[in-house]
């Protein structure tokens, strides 16, 4: 469906250990990196809204999100100094663009999808500039681990550490190549989706203001006891819910999470789904009461009962 063959190359198809670096790695690793992550937060909304005379600005919400979540997730990703690069940034947000556009590639017979990707995109020029910025940092490291061993002295706790952790232990060969696709991968599903979610959570409180000093109560509460931490965001369950209930009302689509079925899949009543089947969820009555009313808290659990969070800490 998204053509990731032909736009992000075969590799990442035929050994996906990416894969298991977003859902171990990267999660497991907040709470180490999370000092990095709040000073990023906070200097970004600070240089992206300027001061004004009279308190007010004018911006446009979503690329506000763009920047700032592009800002913080290099700096989660790659760190300093290469985060604070502005052509780096760009090169993540724009191949998100690029990968999109790659679906299209489907209206192309197989034996043309290669020529199509180079004809309806731009990502294999941002893949090449990725490796341009990827191959010196890679070279420093596998000298430095020749040098001193797989745990050297200094050596960072960021994505590129542990992309080249996890290629080891797959047996594939560490290439700038290799590692900038899965790069530009991971930033494709980091920088616009959650500016997504943000803006939709922007654009909610311009319609029910009143909601902002709740939310705002239960973070200083929280802060106060917790301070700053990945711990803390995991009790802020009215943030959480109003994030959850931002995206459900204010999605792109009015079908959410679609997904195509890569193979026959029969479900525990004996239902069973196609390979190639298209799927998605609706707002359904019977899954939501009011579905098509915005209930700011509706996803928070009563006192005593586990909340499973979506929207934080990650």
């Amino acid at each position: 469906y998204s053509q990731f063959r032909y736009t992000l190359g075969p590799r990442l198809l035929d050994n996906s250990f990416h894969v298991d670096v977003i859902r171990m790695a990267m999660t497991r690793n907040i709470g180490a990196r999370y000092q990095d992550i709040q000073e990023e937060v906070v200097r970004a909304y600070n240089e992206a809204i300027p001061s004004t005379a009279n308190g007010w600005v004018s911006l446009t919400a979503y690329d506000l999100q763009v920047d700032v979540i592009s800002r913080v997730s290099s700096r989660y990703f790659v760190g300093k100094p290469l985060c604070e690069n502005l052509e780096f940034r760009r090169v993540c947000e724009r191949a998100t663009m690029e990968i999109f556009k790659g679906r299209f590639i489907r209206i192309f017979p197989t034996f043309m999808r290669p020529l199509g990707s180079w004809l309806l995109t731009d990502i294999h020029g941002l893949r090449a500039k990725m490796e341009e910025f990827l191959r010196p940092l890679i070279a420093h490291r596998l000298e430095q681990e020749k040098t001193y061993g797989a745990e050297w002295p200094g050596k960072p706790n960021d994505l590129i550490a542990w992309l080249m952790d996890a290629a080891r232990a797959a047996g594939e060969e560490i290439m700038a190549a290799d590692l900038s696709s899965r790069v530009l991968f991971i930033s494709f599903g980091a920088i616009h989706t959650s500016s997504a979610a943000f803006t939709a959570a922007l654009y909610q409180l311009c319609l029910s203001p009143q909601d902002a000093q709740e939310l705002r109560e239960e973070v200083e509460r929280v802060v106060s006891h917790e301070g700053w931490s990945k711990a803390a965001l995991g009790k802020m369950h009215k943030v959480d819910s109003y994030l959850r209930e931002s995206q459900r009302i204010h999605f792109m689509s009015v079908l959410t999470m679609g997904r195509t079925v890569l193979k026959d899949f029969t479900f525990s009543d004996g239902t069973i789904i196609p390979k190639n089947t298209s799927l998605a969820v609706n707002v359904s009555q019977d899954i939501y009461p009011d579905p098509h009313v915005f209930n700011d808290f509706r996803f928070v659990r009563k006192d005593g009962e586990a909340q499973p969070l979506v929207a934080t800490p990650t």
